[in-house]
Parts: structure tokens; C-alpha cells; sequence
């Protein structure tokens, strides 16, 4: 651990300033030293050691958001932990489902309850941010889930792993992000724009995933979660085991994974059959502190699961499709009984990651941190194919990702604040394995990113907070295929953008607060809005591509108001959010001979397929959440909530598919 205290002076006493609810460290806490005057600040580790001559001395504990809290030093002592006490109100409008969330973020931000986490352990991470403020989910499979946030999904949302940003195909509806949620984790969502900090693809906002180790901590502790489910007869395990290594001093590890099985899901008249899925996702991190100024941390994770896709999605003629459109349910030969057996048409994906962390202390306002982060996502996807094919997959993509990560973190005492400046450098290469015997729907393509950033945060006064940021990036895109006709395609493209934050949260009062964000954000088109030509298995359609597509330019705001006394809590959170040329797609129609309009098909062997076109149009985006939580008595609660939101077509005058209905709720809990 490394000492904070004045040059020269022997250490004698250690303070630990913490967060008495969850003992997370406070980093740059004040403490005072009432004889002599003397002013200390903790480390990012929440840790300060100081030198005291004369004994005893009295020390007081500042820290924003926060009580103060005194202490009397001893001689006979020399460990403190001080456990501040959060004030009755935050410095922002953050929706809390559960523990507070920490940070100076100006936008609206909201955190998944810990219990809803661990008795969650059969869901999807879409599943179980669901009933958060402003989050839905799209569903194409009985287990492919993907979270929305405020309308945006995808390629638009960033998930955030231990600070690595997690690189996978997400490029198609049926791709459900590579992981699942340990019950031990901590995770919130962040709903501005956010692509300052974490580049593109952070156009709607980010969801945290934190299951950091301390390497302060000592002994051990572990967990066993079991999880059931009646539809698809799910089975699952969830257990970790954390410690410290002996003969080893602050060297904290943990070990863990899960496991689950389902078998096909059933509707209320009938069973989808095929609908089965397995997932094996194994983790070990470990955290280690030395020499003062020096710290480690490495999580690396293998995440293998297994989906079937209903056997019924592929039709093998225009007239059959279009019929099964009218009747909205599988034909009797479709249905079969329960199995646990997965078969073509389905899914797998194994999606690799090494998380290395390296960090030092220069001295007590200046941190630096180096991060190398290596993924690979390897995703199969089978179809029902003629002459013994099934087994070879109808396209295989092998995307492999190398982030190298550095930032500089310095505190501002005159501001009470910390500014970050900060360089990315993103490697991409995704190869589409041969012998598949079939055309993939996109080509091979190679994409390097460099980035450069700064934050900076600080108070203004004591009622206001400001936060500012800008970033520059600039990539190179390189794409190579031949498509069903023996002719190559693809090409070379840059894109150069630069994205901005800039907010505020202003303490009304000592109830209420103010949150305010300005984001300025940017996304260039994936490799399927650009090239693809082909059946999409997992979506059952047929995708066409526009390689003249522009970069999506996005200028978010939004704002957030919390009250809280001792009996009502109230949440309202708004959004505007601009986006210039929004790519999405849709099906085209013709009309028949007798004046009906029939959506246009494209028949292959394998079936018939409607054909869907990506395209460009600007987009205006607007809603907002409001929840009140009222306090009944001294163990009943009573909460009202409601969520909106409309996305309007600039370009076409009409509105935008695929966004999620109004949602109203009421819940009443007995603790």
C-alpha cells in the first residue's frame, strides 16, 4: 500500500476511510489532525498513514456525500477503519434499486438490485436489468436476450466487464451478449452517452459489470446458488470460493463459475420445440498489491454456451411462409414433446477473455494505469441442411480483439476534483472459418482504432458539481469476401470522429438534487449494415447491406431529479437523443395481383426468407421514467412507476420499429 502522509515522515498509524454501508474505500477523503493542523488525503485504496509525535490526537474524517466522523489516535493503536455514513441525499438523480452507486457521473444511472442479481441466476443479463428504469429486452430465442437501454440495443450499448469493454458479435438480432452474471456481482447501468470514456459503441449508454478483488481483504468466503425454472425445466449451479494466497501479503484471488441446462420451452398452448440451451461460464481473477506503489489485477473467463433456434422458423416456400404469417402458430408435425436435445437449426459460442491490469502510485496525486485485454469470440451457427450437412456450421466467425488501455489519473485539490486524461488502441480481426461449404454473410475484415481522452470533474461550490470531456478517434476498417456469385467485395474505409460530455448535479436542497448531461457521441456501421448479401439463419431472413453507409453522429441529453425524505423517495429521469443517418432495417412489400400487400421473399433451397434492407434516416428519440416510492410504515413501502418513450423518423415522417411500449408498474414490499 503506498503512503500518502508528507515526505520523510515515519509511518506509525494507518486509517482505512470506507462507506459504512458496503466498506467500499473513499479515496481522497480529508483527514484533519486538530493538534498540528495537519492535512491528509486517503489514496485510491481508501488508505492513509500518518506520523503522530505527541499522543493522543484527535483526527476528523471528511469526505463529500458524507457524515464527518472523529476519531481519538492512540499510541496503543495502529489501524483505524473509519466507516463514513452517506448523507439523506446523492449528488445526483440516480434511480437506486438497492446499494448506492459511487462516481461523480452527471447522467441518469441506475443499479441492479443485489438480490434480484443472485436470484437471477437461471436469467440472461438482459433478463435481469429488465426491471430497471428505462431497460427492456429483445427476445428472438428462448435464451437470446440483448438489453435495451432507452430504445438503443446492439452495437449501440457498451457492456462494460471490470473496466474492459467486452468485444463480441452483436451485430445481428438473434447475437446475445457472451455473459452471465455471477451472484456476486455488482452491476449499473449508465444511460447517457457515454462514448467519451469508452469510445463508440456506447451511443445509448453502458452497463458495468464489477466483480473486482480487494487485496486488502483477508479470509475466506464463498458462496453455492442453485436455480430452477418450471418452463424448459432449467437446472442451474453458481459458485465461487475467494481467498487469500498464503505466504503471499495482499494477495487476494477468487474462483467461481456456473453452470445451467434447459430444455424446450413451452407456450400455453404448445411446446417450441428446439428451444433447449446449455451455458458453462468459468472465472478466476486475483488481485495483488506490493511494494507501496504497485498493483496487479488479472480476471480471465471462458464463457461456452449452447442454443437451439425453434425448428419450425424455416418454411420452405414462399406459400408456406406467407401462411404461416396468417395462422401465428407452428402446424401440429411441428410440434413435439419436451426433450433437452438441441439440434439444428442452433448456436455456439465460446468467448475467451484475459483481463491484465497493471497500476502505480507516483505520489499522493497521480495515478497511472496500463491494461491489456485480449478476447476471442468464436460463433457457430447450424442450419437443417441437405446431404448429411447439418453437423458443418452454415457460417463460423473466429473475431479476435487486442486493447491496449493507459490513463493518468491527478488530483485537483483546488477543486476537489480529479481529471483523467487517457489513449486506447483497438485491434480487430474476425476470419470466417472454410470448409462451411456455404456463403457467409459478411466478409472477413481487419479494424484498428486509436483513441485519445480527458475527463475532468471537480466541485464548484458546495451545492455544485461540473464534469467535462472530450475524445478523438480515428479508424481503419479493411473487408474481403466473394459472394455467391465467385465476385469479391469490400474495401477500405476511415472514420474519424469526436465525441463530448459535459454536466452538472446541483444540490437543491438537503433532500433533492438536480442532474443534468450533455453527451455528444458517434458509431460507425457494422460489417452486417455495410456488405451483408445473404439468409441470416438465426433471424430467418434475408439481409442486404449498403456499403455507402455514413458514420451515426448522436447528440444526447438527459436529466434526472431524486427527492428522498422519510417517506417518499421520487425518481424522475428525462432524454432527449438526436441521431444523424440511424441505421436499421426493414422488410420491403409488393402487391399481388388482387391488391394485397405481401412482403417481398427470396427462396433458396434451404427455404424461403423475407428480405430485409439496411437503411439510413435521422431520428429523434424522447421519454423518460418517473418512480415514487412511499414509506408506509416501518416495514411496508409502497412504489408507482411508469416509463415512455417515442422515436420519431426525421427522414420519413413516421416512426421507428422496434421500440419498447409504454410499461406502467405498482409494487408493494413487507420487509
Amino acid at each position: 500500500m503506498m503512503l500518502w502522509a508528507l515526505p520523510g515522515q515515519a509511518v506509525h498509524t494507518t486509517i482505512k476511510v470506507v462507506d459504512a454501508q458496503d466498506h467500499t474505500p473513499l479515496a481522497f477523503a480529508r483527514i484533519r489532525i486538530h493538534e498540528t493542523g495537519q492535512i491528509y488525503q486517503s489514496n485510491p485504496q481508501g488508505i492513509v498513514r500518518l506520523s503522530v509525535d505527541n499522543w493522543p490526537q484527535t483526527a476528523t474524517i471528511s469526505y463529500i456525500g458524507y457524515h464527518d466522523l472523529h476519531l481519538t489516535l492512540t499510541k496503543e493503536r495502529t489501524l483505524y477503519e473509519a466507516a463514513l455514513q452517506p448523507l439523506s441525499y446523492t449528488l445526483g438523480s440516480v434511480q437506486v434499486v438497492g446499494d448506492r452507486v459511487k462516481g461523480s457521473k452527471t447522467g441518469n444511472i441506475a443499479q441492479a438490485d443485489a438480490f434480484r442479481i443472485a436470484a437471477g441466476q437461471g436469467q440472461t443479463l438482459a433478463g435481469i436489468l429488465d426491471d430497471l428504469p428505462g431497460m427492456r429486452v429483445l427476445s428472438t430465442g428462448a435464451m437470446i436476450e440483448k438489453p435495451i437501454i432507452e430504445g438503443m440495443n446492439g452495437s449501440r450499448i457498451a457492456i462494460i466487464d471490470n473496466s474492459a469493454k467486452l468485444m463480441g458479435q452483436h451485430w445481428g438480432d438473434d447475437h446475445a451478449p457472451e455473459m452471465s452474471i455471477s451472484s456476486y456481482a455488482k452491476v449499473h447501468v449508465e444511460k447517457g452517452a457515454e462514448s467519451v470514456r469508452y469510445g463508440a459503441n456506447a451511443i445509448g449508454g453502458i452497463i458495468v459489470v464489477d466483480t473486482k478483488v480487494d487485496p486488502r481483504l483477508s479470509g475466506t468466503k464463498g458462496s453455492v446458488n442453485t436455480a430452477y425454472t418450471q418452463n424448459g425445466r432449467m437446472f442451474g449451479l453458481d459458485a465461487f470460493v475467494e481467498s487469500t494466497l498464503p505466504g503471499v501479503e495482499h494477495f487476494r484471488y477468487r474462483v467461481g463459475g456456473k453452470f445451467y441446462k434447459s430444455g424446450d420451452y413451452r407456450t400455453a398452448a404448445y411446446n417450441v420445440s428446439n428451444t433447449g440451451s446449455r451455458l458453462l461460464d468459468l472465472k478466476a481473477a486475483w488481485a495483488w498489491q506490493w511494494n507501496d506503489k504497485w498493483q496487479w489485477k488479472q480476471h480471465l473467463g471462458l464463457y461456452d454456451t449452447e442454443i437451439g433456434v425453434f425448428s419450425g422458423s424455416h418454411l420452405g416456400t414462399t406459400e408456406n411462409l406467407l401462411q404461416r404469417f396468417k395462422q401465428g402458430r407452428p402446424s401440429p408435425e411441428e410440434i413435439g414433446p419436451f426433450s433437452y436435445a438441441i439440434s439444428a437449426p442452433r448456436q455456439r459460442i465460446i468467448h475467451t477473455i484475459s483481463n491484465t491490469q497493471v497500476g502505480y502510485d507516483f505520489d499522493a496525486d497521480n495515478h497511472f494505469d496500463v491494461r491489456l485485454v485480449y478476447q476471442q469470440d468464436y460463433r457457430r451457427e447450424y442450419e437443417i441442411r441437405k446431404a448429411d450437412l447439418s453437423n458443418l456450421p452454415t457460417f463460423a466467425f473466429k473475431l479476435s480483439t487486442l486493447n491496449l488501455h493507459a490513463d493518468w489519473q491527478h488530483r485537483l485539490s483546488a477543486i476537489q476534483g480529479m481529471m483523467e486524461t487517457g489513449a486506447d488502441f483497438n485491434f480487430i480481426r474476425n476470419v470466417s472459418d472454410a470448409g462451411t461449404k456455404a456463403i457467409p454473410i459478411i466478409p472477413n475484415y481487419v479494424s484498428r482504432t486509436t483513441a485519445l481522452y480527458s475527463l475532468l470533474h471537480g466541485r464548484i461550490n458546495n451545492k455544485l458539481r461540473m464534469e467535462a470531456g472530450m475524445r478523438t478517434d480515428y479508424q481503419y476498417l479493411s473487408a474481403a469476401g466473394y459472394n455467391n456469385l465467385g465476385q469479391f467485395y469490400g474495401g477500405t474505409q476511415h472514420y474519424f470522429s469526436i465525441s463530448g460530455t459535459l454536466g452538472g448535479a446541483y444540490i437543491l436542497s438537503p433532500h433533492s438534487t438536480l442532474r443534468t448531461n450533455l453527451g455528444l457521441a458517434w458509431r460507425a456501421p457494422e460489417m452486417n449494415e455495410l456488405y451483408s448479401k445473404g439468409v441470416h439463419h438465426g433471424d430467418a431472413v434475408y439481409q442486404i447491406g449498403d456499403a455507402d453507409f455514413h458514420t451515426e453522429k448522436a447528440i444526447k441529453w438527459t436529466a434526472g431529479y431524486h427527492l428522498k425524505t422519510q417517506t417518499v423517495d421520487v425518481h424522475a429521469n428525462a432524454f432527449v437523443h438526436y441521431i444523424h443517418d440511424y441505421i436499421y432495417d426493414i422488410p420491403r412489400y409488393t402487391v399481388d395481383g388482387s391488391g394485397q400487400r405481401i412482403p417481398e421473399i427470396f427462396e433458396l433451397i434451404s427455404g424461403a426468407y423475407p428480405i430485409y434492407y439496411y437503411v439510413q434516416s435521422n431520428g429523434l428519440f424522447a421519454g423518460g421514467d418517473l418512480a415514487v416510492e412511499l414509506t408506509l410504515g416501518k416495514h411496508l413501502t409502497y412504489e408507482v412507476s411508469g416509463e415512455w418513450m417515442r422515436a420519431r423518423n426525421l427522414s420519413l415522417h413516421t416512426y421507428f420499429p422496434n421500440i419498447p411500449s409504454d410499461r406502467y408498474r405498482q409494487k408493494v414490499t413487507f420487509h
